[in-house]
């Protein structure tokens, strides 16, 4: 993987990875407490949907009144579509039901109850992969039977589902919030750095007319500044110095040179002086 090169670009990918696994992390956490706890929620009212009608149904069961019970558990799945099914039975004898095609045998084995217990709710998958929660509820203590009532996952999943896109709403809007302020929090971190990488390369190019401001915050970007300042002052002192050194070379090196070129004219001046007496001594000879 190609990492940005600036330090800027860095900082944001590795805080925008943070606040992605944070909120992931969070998001996961929420929607599996939410998902237990809509669970519960969830048996609790099938619980309540089946005590009712075992309490509709209970003096039926009474007089063996099967075809007002029939009636009953068929107007029970009419009104509530939320729920799949209905039976009730009695010594492994199913009295009524509501299933149109005919009673799925196997369905009777299951979510059994023994007698004098109380409710139980339980997640049972049917030969088409259907998920129910099945309620058994006991009628009479036992005595009168047991109501079964199948409800179906479709609220429940619905419910999920419904989560899930606010989640994914939520957590973008965090995580678009969350890179914003990362960036401008980014960027006024880098800004000092930047300024201390453009005053480097004016120093590389011996342009030493810099003075970065300190905000008096007395961070680590601070004390660099300030040592950064320090040392282009140094620098400026010892570039002046250095200047001063080279005029004053140049002024001995004019000096010692005008030095140089009397000490030639009067040697000159002396050559000439010699070869006049010269000449002088041979006339005289003569």
């Amino acid at each position: 993987m190609l990492l940005p090169r600036s330090l800027k670009g860095r900082l944001l990918i590795g805080v925008s990875a943070l606040i992605i696994s944070t909120s992931i992390l969070i998001s996961g956490v929420f929607a599996h407490l939410y998902r237990d706890s809509l669970f519960r929620w969830m048996i609790a009212q099938s619980e309540n949907i089946a005590h009712s009608i075992v309490l509709e149904i209970a003096d039926k069961i009474l007089i063996d009144d099967l075809l007002s019970l029939q009636k009953i558990l068929d107007q029970q799945v009419h009104n509530n579509k939320d729920i799949a099914y209905i039976f009730v039975y009695r010594d492994e004898t199913v009295l009524a039901n509501t299933f149109s095609g005919g009673f799925p045998l196997g369905l009777l084995a299951v979510n059994q109850i023994s007698f004098g217990e109380e409710s139980q709710a339980q997640l049972i998958r049917s030969t088409t992969g259907e998920h129910f929660l099945d309620i058994a509820w006991p009628i009479f203590e036992g005595k009168g039977g047991v109501l079964r009532v199948g409800f179906t996952d479709k609220f429940y999943h619905y419910q999920l589902v419904k989560l899930w896109i606010q989640l994914a709403v939520a957590t973008t809007g965090i995580l678009a919030l969350g890179l914003a302020l990362s960036y401008l929090f980014i960027k006024r971190i880098t800004k000092p750095l930047n300024m201390l990488t453009e005053a480097a390369t004016k120093i590389g190019r011996a342009e030493f007319d810099i003075t970065l401001e300190i905000k008096g915050e007395y961070t680590e970007v601070d004390q660099l500044t300030r040592a950064f300042n320090l040392m282009i002052n140094y620098l400026k002192e010892h570039i002046l110095h250095l200047e001063r050194k080279k005029q004053e070379l140049e002024h001995a090196y004019a000096q010692s040179k005008i030095q140089a070129q009397a000490l030639e004219r009067a040697y000159h001046q002396a050559q000439i002086l010699g070869e006049i007496a010269q000449e002088i001594g041979r006339l005289q000879n003569r």
